[in-house]
């Protein structure tokens, strides 16, 4: 029995530890950047990942992408290690500028949440995303309000009520850059 393939647009490691991106083509694309992936694969969807691509369609988006700001696969982002995999990092920043080249000027949400302050290497991959995206005019939007701290809200804690923000990518900088020298 062969298991239907959800999401048509999939890139991970040999052994699936390591997520790079996932979605479903369409007419317009919007790119939903998360922190790291969970349990979702090419076959079924999670929790972070469905309420994502709920908002997308609703917002007139027929394509989604889901990107991370690192792949490693992990339920609780606190198992993660302390140190980035410098080669999960490298690939996962190579998907990123993938899409990014493929669909120059297209939306994406800011997704990550404040856990971004867990780890330095989220953080850095922010600012090196953020900034990679400017040469390709990616406009940057964040789904309600910001939390207190200035981070854009993970999709698992959102409300459909809430309506989409321009996200302002140079301060945003300056909240990282503030917290990574703390």
């Amino acid at each position: 029995m062969h298991k239907k393939i959800r999401y048509d647009l999939y890139a991970c490691n040999d052994d699936d530890s390591e997520r790079y991106l996932m979605g479903r083509s369409g007419e317009t694309y919007i790119a939903t950047m998360g922190l790291n992936c969970s349990t979702a694969n090419q076959f079924k969807s999670d929790p972070t990942v469905a309420k994502s691509e709920v908002v997308c369609r609703k917002s007139g988006y027929s394509g989604f992408i889901m990107l991370n700001l690192y792949p490693t696969r992990s339920t609780d982002f606190h198992q993660l290690p302390l140190k980035a995999d410098p080669a999960a990092y490298r690939n996962n920043l190579a998907h990123i500028l993938k899409v990014f080249r493929a669909h120059p000027g297209m939306v994406c949400w800011a997704a990550w949440g404040k856990s971004i302050l867990s780890r330095d290497y989220f953080q850095q991959a922010a600012i090196e995303v953020l900034r990679i995206s400017q040469e390709f005019g990616i406009q940057w939007k964040n789904f309600g309000p910001l939390t207190l701290g200035g981070h854009p809200r993970h999709p698992s804690r959102l409300s459909y009520a809430w309506v989409w923000s321009d996200f302002d990518v140079a301060k945003y900088e300056e909240v990282l850059k503030t917290s990574l020298a703390v």
